[in-house]
This record gives C-alpha cells, sequence and structure tokens, in this order.
C-alpha cells in the first residue's frame, strides 16, 4: 500500500546569532509537528521520521492514529506554502482560520494536557534536569528558564489573540488557564486574518502552543537521556 502525501508549511527565517539561514516545517493535518533544518533538502528528508516521532507520541499518550496517518512507508512530501518570517512575522498558515469546533477544542487541549504531563514527568525523574539554575555549567539554557519560557511564550501567543496580558508561573497554572482562555476565545471568536497575514485565531494559538512545547519537550528528553545540554532554539 503506498504512502501518503505529507503536506508541509515552509517558513523562513535567519538564526539571530550566526545569520545562517534557518527552516521551519509545519506538518499540515498533525499540529504540533514541526521539522527544523538548514536547508529545505535536509528539512524534506526529515519529514517523515519527524512524523513517525509523532504518532508514536500520540500513541503512548492513549491517542489513535489519526485517519490517513496509518500508512507512511513510500510516503512523499510535498511543500504547499511558503513564508518568510523577515517579511511576516508569525504569519497565519493554511487552517489556522478553520474555526475550532468544542471537539477539535477537547482534542488539541488533551494533547498539550499530554505534552505538558510528558514535561512534569522528565523534571520530576531526571535527577539531571534538577539541577538548579544557577550551577548549570551546559551551553544551553538551564531545565528551569526552559519552563520559563515555554510559559512565557504561551501567554504571549494568549495576549496577541485576546489582547489580556497573563502571567502564569506554573505548568498547572498555565493549563488551567489555557482551557480558560480557550474558552473564552471560543465564546467570541475574533475575526481571523487572512492566511500570509501576521494574525491569530484560536486554532493558531492551540497549533503554536502544541508545537512549541514539543519542541522543547525533545531538547529535555535529550538532555534527560544524555545528561548532556541542548543548546536552545
Amino acid at each position: 500500500m503506498a504512502g501518503r502525501t505529507i503536506g508541509l508549511v515552509l517558513e523562513a527565517n535567519y538564526d539571530a546569532k550566526s545569520g545562517r539561514p534557518r527552516l521551519l516545517g509545519h506538518v499540515v493535518g498533525l499540529p504540533g509537528c514541526v521539522v527544523k533544518a538548514d536547508d529545505e533538502a535536509a528539512l524534506l528528508h526529515k519529514t517523515p521520521e519527524a512524523v513517525r516521532a509523532y504518532l508514536k507520541w500520540l500513541i503512548s499518550a492513549g491517542e489513535e492514529v489519526p485517519a490517513g496517518w496509518a500508512v507512511l512507508a513510500g510516503s512523499a512530501v510535498e511543500v504547499v506554502a511558503r513564508f518568510d518570517r523577515s517579511t511576516v512575522r508569525e504569519p497565519m498558515l493554511p487552517g489556522d482560520q478553520v474555526e475550532v469546533s468544542r471537539d477539535d477544542l477537547a482534542l488539541l487541549l488533551r494533547r498539550l494536557e499530554q505534552s505538558r504531563n510528558e514535561l512534569k514527568r522528565l523534571l520530576a525523574e531526571s535527577p539531571h534536569l534538577q539541577t538548579p539554575s544557577e550551577k548549570w555549567t551546559g551551553p544551553g539554557w538551564p531545565p528551569g528558564r526552559v519552563v520559563a519560557h515555554i510559559g512565557e511564550a504561551e501567554m504571549w501567543y494568549w495576549h496577541q489573540l485576546l489582547g489580556d496580558e497573563v502571567i502564569v508561573p506554573f505548568l498547572d497554572a498555565i493549563r488551567r488557564q489555557t482551557c480558560e482562555l480557550a474558552a473564552q476565545a471560543l465564546s467570541h471568536p475574533p475575526a481571523p486574518p487572512a492566511v500570509g497575514q501576521t494574525g491569530w485565531s484560536l486554532r493558531k494559538v492551540l497549533r503554536r502552543c502544541l508545537e512549541h512545547e514539543q519542541e522543547h519537550l525533545d531538547q529535555l528528553r535529550r538532555l534527560a537521556g544524555t545528561g548532556d545540554a541542548v543548546p536552545a532554539g
């Protein structure tokens, strides 16, 4: 049986420190599944394995594989849209304008909860990740800074959508706030901007929260497994 065509939305950016080009690929239909590479060929090559890892994570959390994603062998990867962050910061991607149903909201919030539960488990079980920030000697961010960064970024996403700045210091508080803000946005959804324009929608906020947590979960997984710091993305 032939695999599916994996759609990829490509965002081009530049590393602020090195000036090197950086590419970020968002897998269409799998919110939270992202791929990073320095060039497009490497990005396309890495995409099927990134999808497999994401589906494995869903299964480990008790989720079913989304319809149409069971067969990946022989899959092709196709770039379906391209954006340049140096021109438009945080562009609306194809699909970000789609209205979020209550079933969609329940699914995406459940995946965020799964992501945060794994984050808390890693922090609780890995002695290396419990190193105080002031004693951290690795080249990357200390784990405490990673967690603080997750909260800061997610509250910034919500602030862009709802205009209310919220500071949430702990993961449980972030989860509760996310549920409340999502319910607020679902009741009074702002009109989404056009695809390619700077702007926010409820679906985009949920996608960005999940993508961002998955990116840093992968960072902490590697830290917990090797004892080596992973430079922050």
